[in-house]
């Protein structure tokens, strides 16, 4: 799904973060590209700007020059870990992958929940434990969901991807269609964007708190941001 995108840009709220500087002085926006960019931008040092869009996802070198890096991905959210392996979302193929940059060696991380099939995993984030947190909204036709909770509900959630790679869903109805995620680089919080596109459907920046264990306290959950944007993307 092809969003409109925000950024916000958060301000520092410790000595620790306001370290590492975003942008550096001074520094502007400038367009990079017109057309062809879709979802997920994500930044390798040595490789360059990787990014979903129609033909799959492409990859623009810090020189300016762009190729499909990989046809058919059917992908959305983009993510390197802390050892610099590509996370994919494939909202198209209802799984959570991991890609070696060099290799291009796949690898399937998740695509199913209990033995059902994730509805669309959208969007992306690591914390400092190196566990992976997927959102999985449903866009467009609702047949085909097979997460459901006891009474039947269907069920659009975050999930969680631990080392052994065991998969724990940490919000199931508290967000009405989770899109955008992030979690801050201290682990205190779980930033949520909450994206209903169908009429007077949510619009809304949540924030959890995020406890040690992975798990986030459903009580903590504050609205952050209320509007019109479709999307919500993230920057520290």
């Amino acid at each position: 799904m092809k969003t409109l995108t925000l950024v916000i840009i958060f301000s520092a709220a410790t000595t620790t973060l306001a370290r590492e500087a975003v942008f550096d002085t001074g520094e502007k926006p400038r367009l990079i590209l017109k057309t062809g960019a879709g979802e997920g931008p994500a930044w390798h040092p040595a490789y360059g700007l990787f990014f979903s869009g129609d033909e799959g996802i492409t990859l623009m070198t810090p020189a300016g020059n762009t190729s499909v890096f990989l046809p058919k991905a059917g992908s959305n959210g983009l993510l390197f870990d802390h050892e610099g392996r590509l996370l994919v979302c494939q909202p198209a193929y209802r799984r959570v992958i991991r890609l070696d940059a060099k290799s291009k060696h796949l690898q399937v991380l998740t695509d199913e929940y209990d033995g059902r099939h994730f509805n669309q995993p959208n969007d992306i984030t690591v914390d400092s434990a190196g566990r992976i947190y997927f959102s999985d909204p449903r866009y467009g036709s609702r047949e085909g969901m097979e997460l459901l909770d006891s009474g039947g509900r269907e069920i659009e959630g975050v999930y969680r991807i631990d080392a052994d790679g065991s998969v724990t869903r940490i919000i199931t109805h508290e967000v009405d269609r989770p899109n955008g995620i992030l979690i801050t680089p201290d682990n205190r919080y779980l930033f949520v964007a909450d994206n209903n596109n169908s009429e007077g459907g949510a619009r809304m920046l949540w924030r959890f708190a995020l406890q040690a264990d992975g798990t986030v306290d459903s009580a903590s959950r504050k609205l952050i941001l209320t509007g019109s944007p479709v999307g919500v993307r993230m920057a520290w």
